[in-house]
Parts: structure tokens; sequence; C-alpha cells
């Protein structure tokens, strides 16, 4: 299926997790939110070797690769049935 998706971007604490809750308590019908971690908890669930690569980056301070946070997004827009707000993506510069 194809849908639509929105990146939501923004300094850190510039309110887009307020914001984007406010918004999606009249509009949660039309969209959904892809938070980048609700993907790695899902990742923890489902593929415990990428997750161990993951959880190695993050306890040293690093983020996340590009190529893994796009292969991950690539996946879970393949089964949006709704327009999909990114929401903490990407992190890297």
């Amino acid at each position: 299926m194809s849908t639509n998706t929105i990146v939501l971007t923004g300094k850190n604490g510039a309110g887009k997790d307020t914001r984007l809750a406010k918004f999606m308590e009249k509009n949660h019908a039309k969209y959904q939110v892809m938070g980048m971690s609700d993907l790695l908890r899902k990742v923890k669930e489902t593929d415990p070797q990428l997750w161990g690569t993951i959880e190695r980056i993050m306890k040293e301070g690093g983020l996340v690769p590009d190529e893994i946070i796009l292969h991950l997004v690539a996946e879970e827009l393949k089964s949006a049935t709704k327009t999909v707000i990114c929401n903490g993506f990407p992190r890297t510069d």
C-alpha cells in the first residue's frame, strides 16, 4: 500500500512531542506515528542479533547508524495503512 509520510523535525526541547500529542488527539483516525524509540523496541523483541548491535552502539553513547534506521523505517512503512508521521528521525546530522 502506498502512504504519505510526514517527517516531524525540530531541535531538542522545541515541543515536538507535545504538539504531536495534541495533534493526534483529533487526528488519530487519519495518521499513525512512527517513533524511532518504538521501532527500536520492536527490534529488541523480534531480532536479537540486530538488537545486540544496536544496544552496543547505544551503550557506547552513539546514535544508531542511518543505514540501520533507514532499513527499519522502510520495513515499517511497508505495512502502514495511514499517513505516517515520523518522530525522531533522522537523528544524525
